[in-house]
């Protein structure tokens, strides 16, 4: 709710809150192997072991304080106060002591896998953020020397130099039409996997706006909130029917319910968000080397990140809301039109994407509906994670629509076209 998000950024915006980042490994390869419920679950089973440890500082230490803040779907932000005894304790060294959780062991993958985390010690949670995905991806460098923020900057400096052939990163051929065609292109097989294929020029700056610039964004959604709400809100109705979205990055669910039963759950994915990102990270850098600058506080590291991420997300925001809204219409307008929800749903969203095609401000968008027989959180969220899963294979395959109005319909659409959709890579 708005009391947990203003929490949130209060925490977020705090630049003087040392602690340590704990961030789960590889969070979305999980997610796509075990599905989102079973990795709810033993995130769940984690918690409370993890709370047990702390319980026993608590026990033991009384004049110590940990809090442990659940900040992001990816981990945690630890604290301890007051500082000077929490030094002696080090939190970072029982964090390390505590077993990674286990993947039940299931038909398509039949070996125990552990849930690995990275932990950081940083000076405040964006910091931390940064430094722990930094840790995972370029395990030589020590989070020391050089200082993050020049790591940062060389690694950016000497991506763009690579990626243009030129010794200047100021010059502007870096966001030629053709150049950024390339990029583009490059950044999109980055972002689906296909690391292999990734031209040299472009490898390195694709990594390098993946994890050096993404920083977590104060207004993001608490999707696990907004699926609560959905599940027992009735809501307002619109020609019989009342809608309520849970989104979570570039992924959103529009429940539509008849009186508080839930007839569908609409999976819609923005084409792309991960590259927009990306590539609005790399204007922000080159719009701050414009001013002749070079990094040098982690402070800097942040106002470009949050302004890279701010312009994505205003981009997806507004086409997400125009697609609800256009659902809302295409309902209100059904019983005149005569058509049934399935029909709804298709035309509402063909009614989209021809808004999309006349406005490039909307993002494209794909989507398939899910019939739901009960609303049991975990079968809910694997059966999303399917879907959502094999709408970005779609995508990743240039196949653009609306796909089916059930899982099964889904992956009618995959055979049809000759696609592996999640279930198939899993095994």
């Amino acid at each position: 709710g708005d009391s947990e998000r203003k929490l949130r950024k209060k925490y977020y915006d705090d630049l003087d809150n040392e602690g340590v980042r704990f961030a789960w490994s590889d969070m979305k390869a999980m997610n796509s192997e075990y599905l989102s419920g079973t990795v709810d679950d033993v995130i769940s089973g984690f918690e409370k072991s993890l709370c047990r440890h702390f319980d026993v500082i608590d026990d033991n230490y009384s004049d110590i304080k940990v809090e442990i803040k659940k900040m992001d779907y990816k981990g945690y932000y630890v604290t301890c106060s007051p500082q000077k005894k929490c030094h002696e304790l080090a939190i970072d060294s029982v964090l390390k002591k505590i077993p990674a959780p286990k993947f039940p062991v299931t038909e398509s993958v039949p070996k125990p896998k552990d849930f690995n985390f990275t932990l950081a010690q940083a000076k405040n949670y964006q910091e931390g953020y940064i430094l722990a995905r930094v840790k995972a991806a370029y395990p030589n460098y020590d989070g020391k020397n050089p200082p993050l923020h020049k790591f940062i900057e060389n690694e950016l400096r000497e991506s763009i130099k690579e990626m243009k052939g030129d010794a200047d990163p100021k010059s502007t051929d870096a966001m030629e039409t053709e150049n950024r065609k390339k990029l583009n292109k490059n950044l999109a097989l980055y972002r689906s996997g296909d690391t292999d294929v990734v031209d040299k020029k472009f490898s390195r700056i694709a990594k390098t706006l993946d994890v050096l610039l993404e920083t977590p964004y104060a207004g993001s959604n608490n999707f696990e909130a907004e699926l609560k709400e959905c599940l027992r809100k009735k809501g307002r109705p619109v020609s019989g029917f009342s809608v309520c979205t849970a989104k979570s990055g570039d992924d959103m669910n529009i429940f539509v319910k008849e009186n508080s039963k839930i007839k569908k759950v609409v999976a819609v994915d923005a084409r792309n968000l991960g590259v927009l990102n990306m590539t609005s990270r790399l204007d922000a850098y080159m719009d701050f080397l414009e001013k002749d600058k070079s990094i040098d506080s982690m402070k800097e590291v942040f106002s470009i990140a949050n302004k890279g991420i701010k312009k994505a997300d205003n981009i997806m925001n507004n086409s997400m809301d125009s697609y609800v809204n256009t659902l809302k219409l295409s309902l209100q307008n059904s019983k005149e039109l005569g058509i049934d929800l399935d029909q709804t749903l298709k035309l509402a969203d063909s009614l989209y994407n021809l808004d999309h095609a006349a406005a490039p401000g909307l993002m494209q968008m794909r989507a398939g509906a899910i019939e739901i027989q009960d609303s049991d959180p975990k079968k809910l969220l694997n059966k999303m994670t399917v879907i959502h899963s094999n709408l970005k294979q779609l995508e990743k395959n240039g196949i653009d629509g609306h796909f089916g109005d059930s899982c099964i319909g889904t992956e009618y659409w995959l055979r049809y076209y000759k696609v592996k959709g999640v279930l198939s890579l899993s095994k």
